[in-house]
């Protein structure tokens, strides 16, 4: 929770003025939090087993359901793997530098009998979540593309370009151009 509210703090500081005001109940706002994290935490986005590329399809799938275009979310293929740049894009006229934010889509591999639960299964446990990939760094891409979906509905419109690049081969050390196709994209 307090990395989704820097999320939102750090992108408001780069706006404009007022926004409409639309209440979303903190309650509706967990749920689709827990809901997409139960999702990211699914998908086993480990080298070779392509689920990066699904894992980008889904988030573009919960960008565009908060108006988000298809000219707006970028997806680049990448071998095994993939990158995804999303603009979020600021108001006419606007000379600012762009504010980059960035994280990654890929986990290290989970051996399901090194773990008390299914690694790829969200489970909760005294308060606490686990799952691969529920702390590095799925929870960093679900709080900021929840952070990008919010102000969408809510008609924020940024003074400068807001970016998005998620990069699927950070656990490989971006051997296979994912994070030099992001970072490409911006």
């Amino acid at each position: 929770m307090v990395v989704f509210k820097a999320a939102i703090a750090a992108t408001l500081l780069v706006s404009t003025g007022a926004y409409p005001q639309t209440q979303v109940s903190s309650s509706q706002v967990r749920a689709d939090a827990r809901a997409m994290m139960e999702k990211l935490v699914s998908y086993q986005t480990v080298a070779g087993r392509g689920a990066v590329s699904e894992m980008a399809q889904y988030l573009a799938q919960q960008l565009k359901s908060a108006g988000f275009t298809d000219g707006d979310i970028e997806i680049v293929p990448a071998a095994d793997s993939a990158a995804m740049i999303v603009r979020y894009r600021a108001a006419p006229g606007s000379a600012k530098k762009p504010v980059l934010f960035l994280a990654h889509m890929d986990v290290v591999d989970a051996k399901a009998g090194e773990w008390k639960s299914d690694p790829w299964q969200l489970t909760e446990k005294d308060g606490a979540l686990y799952g691969r990939g529920a702390v590095d760094n799925k929870f960093g891409v679900l709080t900021l593309t929840q952070a990008f979906m919010r102000l969408k509905r809510e008609g924020f419109v940024p003074d400068r370009n807001l970016i998005l690049a998620f990069s699927g081969d950070e656990e490989r050390h971006g051997d296979d151009q994912g994070a030099g196709g992001a970072a490409e994209g911006c």
